[in-house]
């Protein structure tokens, strides 16, 4: 699957489940351009890495993209070339010789390759023109749709006649306009093949975006965000079975179909067939011999059973694509935006189908355009109206149920993705794209976990602790006044299953056993359970398959690798897997405590996991944030004067005293620097610091704080009346104005 114009940047890909992606991404970028532009890549099918050694050939020139299959049990090869040429008025556009030099040269080195496929968009209308020789060259003729002819289009012809190949556009029936816009249409982009394999091309087809959203029933996916593209996708197929490559395509996975739980009927395994079914499997269990074999049996007709009567009684759906669209559709979609996107389809057919001269082809290209515009505008209306509806329903909502609100809010956020790529990064670092290696890593790395094997964490204390208990305990099992745990040692009953059956949760998955919790809360399925249990409880057998689980990787770190087995997680698993990965798990109230007790020199104790005296934790909490206020308090400006007489992080005796709230709020604002004088007026009518003088006496200084309160002889009186005969000694007196101020 080629793709051109990928407006990826950098090391960006496409992932797509059943896929792997070849990418090469426009590198030179303009700083002040909004996204990025240009790109091409390949999705190849998994699938194929079984037949096939895929590599990257060609990644030379802006705009191709090539790669290489070749053949694991043959020796056949084929290149496909992903190729994207801009538009002869773009300045990238402007230097086609050059491009199509770079693929001549290609495909003369790639001479003697079995196959070779040049596909994408080449803004290059062709018209009637023909780029072989008709009475020479045995190909079917061309019946071109685009009449229109432009200069990339006369350059591509140069080069499809000296590189003796030939487009496949216009010789099959099922052709169109590769690209339909408000613009008009026309055909740029072309899939292009030797001459000489075109034989054994035995279908092409051109589909338009909108009939591929019609046929899918893909309409209510469209969204603001998610606008249909202009270019039709091409579809094409070849035959290589002359070449003595047998394809071999791998059935798709089996999917079991879903029962919707939540309307399971009243008469649910309450026929009479279905209660003499389940007396029977009492029936055997009372009756049959402790072995392995006879409670596998037992365990697998009561599965039959169960799910017998779940597939007559509970409605299910199946996994089906169509059905799939519907869990992410958009909510806003209403019956008017699918009267409108009609509309605009009918209108965009009769403009593609028409052979009319040129005024009816304008008029029903601008019809077109309208009726487009009007569904682009009532899409966005609609979007806008629906989520500023929800915000409202946000703010106003009250509720006491906290898994409503937290419902709420969490459709709001962005959709996480679930697929695991089909590939792994190996020991050495080499990516492996084969399904049969990939699953062999995974599950090496599980079994490994599961097992305890080369886990440096594994605590050989506790195992020997643990084995030396077990010992003690049969030993005094054998003393005959050994007097056992009744609650312990019980017979379950019927009360105890109930009580777990009813608690679970009806909507939990299912294990191996497609079993859910939700189908087993009926008094006779729970009879059933309950002698079961009772009879694994007294032989110490368990069904096989309880041995057995499915494995539901979860990412520990978003920013992680996706493609190492070790980053993930199984919920089944949680604490064994963080204690194989302890330094990974990093979204968790226990890496929070870490980091706390980091910032306070205190980790020793979380790795040790030893108690930790809070007297200690109160003084390194004291003694971290009077470091960070020492730091913080240096960098602002207007706690000149505060900084003077502030130099430790506790409390003033200021605030202590019975003071006014005016007297509390003017020593406040002297203190952080903001009072009304000249040093914080002048800032704002733009003076230096040394213009902004004190206007009240001739010292010919900067109005501070500090001047202020012991300098300025405006203030002589007020100042002699507060602090009388203090400013007569003599220890005040040899004091400078810092000192003074802490004094």
């Amino acid at each position: 699957m080629s793709l051109c114009e990928t407006h990826l940047t950098s090391q960006d890909k496409i992932n797509v489940p059943g896929y792997t992606w070849f990418g090469f991404n426009r590198s030179k970028i303009h700083r002040k351009a909004p996204k990025a532009s240009g790109g091409v890549g390949v999705l190849v099918k998994n699938w194929l890495f079984e037949l096939f050694n895929v590599s990257v050939v060609d990644k030379s020139f802006d705009g191709i993209l090539g790669i290489k299959f070749t053949g694991r049990s043959t020796e056949f090869e084929f290149l496909v070339f992903a190729c994207y040429l801009p538009p002869e008025n773009s300045s990238r556009g402007r230097d086609a010789q050059s491009y199509y030099a770079h693929l001549l040269s290609q495909i003369y080195m790639s001479n003697e390759h079995d196959g070779i496929y040049l596909i994408g968009d080449f803004n290059s209308r062709i018209g009637s023109l023909s780029e072989t020789l008709n009475d020479i060259d045995n190909l079917p003729k061309r019946q071109p749709l685009d009449k229109s002819i432009n200069q990339h289009g006369h350059e591509l012809l140069d080069f499809l006649n000296e590189a003796k190949f030939c487009v496949l556009n216009g010789r099959f029936p099922n052709d169109n306009f590769t690209s339909i816009s408000k613009k008009g249409k026309a055909v740029v982009d072309y899939i292009c093949v030797p001459q000489d394999i075109n034989e054994y091309l035995n279908y092409f087809k051109v589909l338009t975006i909108q009939s591929i959203v019609n046929d899918n029933r893909l309409l209510e996916l469209i969204g603001d965000k998610s606008k249909l593209p202009d270019h039709s996708v091409i579809m094409c197929e070849f035959k290589v079975t002359h070449h003595g490559l047998s394809y071999r395509i791998k059935d798709q996975t089996h999917c079991q179909p879903r029962f919707k739980l939540d309307r399971i009927p009243l008469n649910f395994m309450a026929s009479d067939i279905r209660r003499s079914a389940l007396f029977e499997v009492i029936d055997k269990i009372e009756r049959c011999r402790e072995t392995q074999d006879n409670v596998d049996k037992i365990y697998d007709n009561l599965c039959t059973v169960v799910l017998t009567e779940m597939n007559e009684k509970i409605p299910k759906t199946g996994y089906d694509r169509a059905n799939k669209r519907l869990k992410n559709r958009k909510p806003y979609w209403n019956d008017n935006l699918t009267n409108l996107w009609n509309d605009m389809r009918h209108k965009e057919k009769d403009f593609v189908q028409c052979d009319g001269n040129r005024n009816v082809k304008s008029a029903l290209r601008r019809e077109y355009s309208q009726a487009r515009d009007v569904f682009d505008k009532n899409l966005r209306r609609t979007e806008r109206t629906y989520k500023k509806a929800m915000a409202v329903d946000i703010e106003t909502m009250v509720t006491t149920n906290p898994n409503e609100f937290w419902e709420k809010i969490r459709k709001l956020g962005p959709r996480n993705m679930k697929d695991i790529p089909m590939e792994v990064v190996d020991e050495s670092g080499e990516v492996l794209t084969n399904e049969k290696d990939v699953l062999n890593k995974w599950r090496i790395n599980f079994e490994n976990l599961y097992n305890g094997k080369n886990n440096t964490e594994f605590e050989n204390d506790h195992y020997n602790q643990s084995k030396v208990h077990k010992q003690l305990l049969e030993s005094e099992m054998e003393d005959p006044l050994f007097m056992p745990n009744e609650d312990l040692n019980s017979n379950i009953t019927i009360d105890e299953i109930t009580n777990k059956v009813m608690h679970a949760k009806s909507k939990s998955a299912s294990g191996p056993d497609q079993i859910p919790y939700g189908v087993l809360k009926y008094p006779i399925i729970i009879q059933t359970l309950q002698q079961l249990f009772q009879l694994i409880f007294d032989t110490s057998i368990i069904p096989t398959i309880w041995r057995k689980a499915i494995i539901c990787p979860v990412l520990k770190d978003p920013s992680s690798d996706l493609r190492v087995p070790m980053n993930y997680r199984d919920d089944r698993i949680t604490k064994l897997a963080f204690n194989a990965d302890y330094n990974r798990c990093t979204d968790n109230w226990c890496s929070e405590l870490k980091d706390i007790l980091c910032k306070l020199n205190l980790e020793h104790y979380f790795d040790s996991k030893t108690a930790i005296n809070l007297k200690t934790v109160e003084m390194n909490i004291q003694h971290l944030y009077s470091n960070i206020w020492n730091d913080n308090i240096q960098q602002v400006p207007k706690l000149r004067t505060y900084i003077t007489f502030k130099s430790a992080f506790n409390q003033e005796q200021y605030v202590k005293i019975n003071l006014t709230k005016v007297e509390r709020s003017h020593l406040a604002q002297f203190r952080c620097g903001i009072l009304p004088l000249r040093i914080e007026t002048g800032r704002y009518i733009g003076e230096r610091p040394e213009e902004r003088l004190c206007k009240f006496c001739t010292a010919d200084v900067t109005e501070t704080e500090t001047h202020f309160l012991l300098d300025c002889t405006f203030y002589s009186d007020i100042r002699e009346h507060v602090f009388g005969e203090l400013l007569l000694t003599t220890s005040f007196i040899s004091m400078d104005n810092n000192e003074k101020l802490i004094f």
